[in-house]
């Protein structure tokens, strides 16, 4: 059998799976014939031809990898009838592979968090934001979603139709990629002459000392980019300026990009100069004609451990700022992937639920306790209680737990 014969025979084998997870993903059919296409072809290397060992974990991972690197920049959600397919198709894009990995091909999170760059603890947490997400777009409980998404995606391969020239451009792709590497070792095998020459320079650079490292990225919390507007990279973009122009800022992360009443807010978290981990509120002010960014608070971050994050934020009304101790403040909560739950206390003299999406609880009227500090709030993890204090007059983390904090 020819090298030719090897390579259809392997990718025949392997083509309609490949392709049903791709429109799976990336919920176009066109997209999914590039992606598959693509996958299969560097799939295969002459030397090992059609020995194709530990294909059926490659295969997805490098159509994830190519629709990460190539997708649109602001893909639109397909219309589908099924309103589980249409949940996970309007979450964002890492949480999206991630999801389809876990129901679809029933992967682990921690090796699917392999697949999209994630280390495991990011990948799990991302995978619980993202179930959240989807059972609160479709009104079920959380528990239920893994196996609906599961059968839905599912029904949506059953009904994919392969197109029958995708063997044949794999092939080509395969060919013409044997014929670059050829080209790339002849390259590197002239340039050899030319290291020789350059070495001893090279030598006397790698002596130099290496530069002053940035602080290591350690107690921070390490939550999934939520919000409305984890997607606006000009956002983002924007929000991160704003406050290094405040000062020095290592490793920042957004926690929250999204949009509340009129306004958009950021919730940041990063090192400042001297390695403590610091969290950040920054939100739109003023009026429609000159609305403007601002830094509100810095707070800083004792315990990466903390499940609740508050955001003092009146949706940029023009109503009185968050001061020194203001008669009332219209509250949110960021929460962390693994609170379920979240709760206020209330007038009537109890405790209750506050509607949490995207992470962000929605907004309550928190007032002054005569031993300081607004109303106090409980979350849960589960049945769990891990955080039972009161919002700070200022400020962005809980204080006065009574309970332990989630781990």
């Amino acid at each position: 059998m020819s090298r030719h014969d090897d390579v259809e025979a392997v990718l025949t084998v392997h083509a309609p799976e490949v392709y049903r997870f791709a429109v799976v993903l990336a919920a176009d059919p066109d997209v999914a014939t590039d992606l598959a296409a693509a996958a299969l072809a560097q799939s295969w290397t002459p030397r090992r031809g059609a020995d194709q060992g530990g294909l059926e974990d490659q295969l997805p991972a490098a159509v994830v990898a190519r629709w990460l690197r190539h997708r649109p920049q602001r893909p639109d959600s397909p219309a589908s009838a099924d309103p589980a397919v249409a949940a996970v198709a309007g979450l964002p894009a890492r949480q999206r592979a991630l999801i389809v990995l876990c129901t679809y091909l029933g992967v682990d999170p921690a090796l699917a968090g392999q697949r999209v760059g994630l280390p495991a603890r990011r990948a799990r947490a991302e995978v619980r934001s993202a179930l959240l997400t989807v059972a609160a777009t479709m009104d079920v409980p959380p528990e239920s979603v893994p196996a609906r998404v599961r059968d839905a995606l599912r029904q949506v391969a059953e009904r994919v139709r392969v197109p029958p020239d995708l063997v044949e451009a794999a092939s080509l792709r395969a060919a013409q990629g044997a014929k670059r590497r050829w080209r790339r070792r002849r390259a590197i095998a002239s340039a050899a002459v030319l290291l020789v020459i350059v070495g001893a320079v090279v030598s006397v650079v790698a002596r130099r000392p290496p530069p002053t490292s940035v602080p290591v990225a350690a107690g921070l919390l390490n939550w999934p980019t939520r919000g409305d507007l984890a997607g606006d990279g000009g956002f983002r973009e924007a929000a991160l300026r704003r406050w290094r122009e405040a000062g020095p800022v290592h490793r920042p992360h957004p926690l929250f990009l999204g949009r509340i009443g009129a306004g958009r807010v950021a919730v940041l978290e990063g090192l400042d100069a001297a390695g403590r981990a610091r969290v950040a509120l920054l939100a739109d002010h003023g009026v429609a004609t000159a609305v403007r960014l601002d830094l509100d608070l810095v707070s800083p971050l004792t315990d990466p451990r903390v499940p609740v994050v508050f955001v003092p934020y009146d949706g940029n009304l023009n109503m009185p700022g968050f001061g020194v101790a203001p008669p009332a403040a219209l509250m949110q909560a960021l929460v962390a992937p693994v609170v379920t739950r979240l709760q206020r206390f209330a007038l009537e003299g109890d405790f209750r639920d506050v509607p949490i999406r995207h992470g962000l609880s929605a907004t309550w009227l928190a007032l002054p306790t005569p031993v300081g500090g607004l109303g106090p709030i409980r979350a849960f993890v589960g049945q769990r209680l891990v955080l039972g204090g009161l919002v700070p007059v200022r400020g962005l983390l809980p204080r006065r737990a009574t309970a332990q904090t989630a781990g």
